[in-house]
């Protein structure tokens, strides 16, 4: 609560000064373009306030409670392994580098707020920032037996573990099209892993998570219920949206590899990952196929994310956006009843909710033709 609050308050109080500082010197989100949804002049740069005030929150919690952020088996690895930086702030290098990277993710998203960044520039950028978690030993190193596979050899495991920190980065990045889904879908996605990483014993990423969780709601708050004839509404912006994905691409691999050392295995771990993230990986994924069957760029922008077709089925933005949320909240709600009441193992837990995020595809679709 410590971390969440903090890092809400600390959200709030300062998102005013950023709308006043946007209004000032004239930083609006353009509106030209056909896809976008919206209409008059709003900033996009409250992202810029996700990483300040998240680490305020977190930097709160360990502050005021420095005896609860250290597990018992934190110490235990590096106690045996020598690897720590000090006797009282004992981190490995892939949480240290878990900052520069977030930060270099976020600068770049905020450059592309000002100057628009090609698609292909920062796609290069989130590569070789990508590289930096399995070169420090954070990798995909076991699958938990989905689709029967398990452990994975490290030439395997390096290039889908970059795979999968750019597919969730520009998954987040992407989805942020309406107001509230993105971040919406990061706060569903950050109390899951806030869960699951404080049933492992891990109190400083249960805390990460939910100053992740304080800073995005209350900008939520604002891009949700904000007006542009009051000046109190707010977008996103690519540096937020970057950021998000960022922490959640990082969050997903830390819960999915394993490292006895570090926390006790759980064999679902790579699917709850998986399952935390699904919504907004699964419609980057058939975005990308419908572009390459039709012989379209992947990197080309258009209207095919699933907002923009439950809008075209005559949904308002903000109902389209909850249809989204319902829809994320109760795919974890079927993951884990099939992984831990009906023990139905990983591979038929995901191929059920496959088959469920198919069939509200087809749903959707269905509704688009009828309305045309």
């Amino acid at each position: 609560m410590i971390a969440f609050i903090i890092s809400f308050l600390t959200t709030c109080m300062a998102m005013p000064f950023l709308l006043s500082y946007c209004k000032k010197n004239h930083y609006y989100d353009s509106n030209i373009s056909y896809r976008k949804v919206h209409k008059g002049n709003i900033p996009r740069l409250g992202g810029v306030l996700f990483f300040p005030c998240a680490a305020v929150g977190l930097l709160g919690f360990m502050y005021f409670t420095p005896e609860a952020w250290m597990s018992e088996t934190m110490l235990k690895y590096y106690n045996e392994t020598g690897n720590m930086l000090n006797e009282k702030f004992p981190l490995h290098i892939s949480t240290l580098l878990l900052v520069p990277g977030a930060f270099v993710i976020y600068l770049v998203g905020i450059v592309d707020d000002f100057l628009d960044v090609s698609a292909r520039h920062k796609f290069i950028i989130q590569f070789v920032v990508a590289l930096a978690m399995p070169f420090s030993n954070l990798y995909i190193n076991n699958l938990g037996g989905l689709f029967g596979l398990t452990n994975i050899p490290v030439a395997v495991a390096y290039p889908l573990t970059v795979f999968g920190i750019l597919l969730i980065v520009n998954a987040i990045n992407l989805i942020d099209g309406i107001d509230g889904l993105a971040s919406g879908l990061s706060i569903i996605s950050f109390l899951g892993f806030a869960y699951v990483f404080n049933q492992s014993n891990l109190p400083i990423f249960t805390n990460l998570s939910f100053a992740l969780i304080g800073t995005v709601l209350g900008f939520f708050l604002f891009n949700y219920f904000g007006t542009e004839k009051k000046g109190t509404k707010i977008f996103m912006g690519d540096g937020g949206s970057l950021f998000l994905g960022y922490c959640l691409a990082y969050f997903a691999l830390k819960e999915a590899m394993e490292n006895p050392y570090i926390a006790v295995y759980d064999e679902n771990a790579f699917t709850i990952s998986l399952i935390l993230l699904f919504v907004p990986i699964a419609d980057l994924i058939r975005v990308a196929f419908e572009r390459i069957l039709n012989h379209q760029s992947i990197f080309k922008a258009d209207k095919t994310h699933l907002h923009h077709r439950l809008m075209d089925t005559g949904l308002s933005m903000h109902a389209a956006m909850a249809v989204i949320l319902l829809l994320q909240a109760a795919i974890c709600l079927l993951g884990w009843t099939c992984l831990n009441i009906l023990q139905l193992g990983a591979t038929i837990t995901i191929i059920l909710i496959i088959v469920v995020f198919i069939l509200f595809n087809i749903g959707v679709y269905s509704l688009r033709k009828n309305k045309e």
